[in-house]
């Protein structure tokens, strides 16, 4: 993401990198002063202390998963820590195969 927003050369969206957990809370009381509205926190698909605390700030995790059965099961421990956390969820099908209608 903050690759992308490099390349892009434009001050928005704003991308707020976070490598320490510690931060995370910083970052985001720091975008909601600015009168920032809506944060999408990108993490990666582990159990690790940084996803486990974007989990416990979201309102709703969205897990992208492609139509088989690994990554529905790789989805799990983060299906496992977001139903810990009482959190809303959503799955997003992405990269699955067209169909032609017969």
């Amino acid at each position: 993401m903050s690759k992308w927003k490099e390349r892009r050369g434009h001050p928005y969206p704003q991308v707020v990198r976070i490598s320490d957990p510690a931060e995370i809370e910083v970052a985001l009381d720091s975008l909601e002063a600015e009168g920032i509205w809506l944060t999408v926190i990108d993490t990666a698909a582990t159990n690790n202390a940084l996803a486990v605390l974007a989990i416990a700030r979201a309102d709703l995790c969205l897990i992208p998963v492609r139509p088989s059965v690994a990554d529905i099961e790789a989805a799990i421990p983060t299906l496992i820590a977001i139903r810990r956390l009482n959190r809303r969820f959503a799955f997003v099908l992405n990269q699955a195969p067209p169909r032609a209608a017969a």
